[in-house]
């Protein structure tokens, strides 16, 4: 996966990558977007932020957010690091939660 993203941000690393639309005071805003390089950047830095905990490869990685950029942000850096990512979302409850934590031993 992080393959795909180095060589991509390689032939276009200005072509716009994530897009989402900021809310303010209940409205939305128009569309605010990363670009490629801005997002490995954002990668690479939180990836580095990551590897400060000296994990080791595979070591799971619980990711508990709403669906959001820096979602994608810590999923990437995951991959960045080798470590397998766990989504946890606020829509499962903590039984679920407990469970999938339980289940994946992380």
């Amino acid at each position: 996966v992080m393959d795909i993203l180095k060589v991509s941000t390689e032939d276009a690393p200005n072509s716009d990558f994530i897009g989402w639309r900021p809310k303010e005071n209940s409205k939305f805003l128009p569309y605010v977007w990363m670009t490629r390089g801005e997002f490995l950047e954002k990668v690479f830095h939180i990836g580095s932020g990551l590897a400060a905990f000296n994990f080791e490869r595979q070591t799971k990685i619980g990711l508990y957010s709403i669906n959001r950029p820096e979602w994608l942000l810590a999923e990437y850096s995951c991959y960045y690091n080798d470590f397998v990512n766990v989504p946890l979302y606020d829509t499962l409850g903590d039984e679920a939660i407990i469970f999938i934590c339980n289940q994946t031993e992380m």
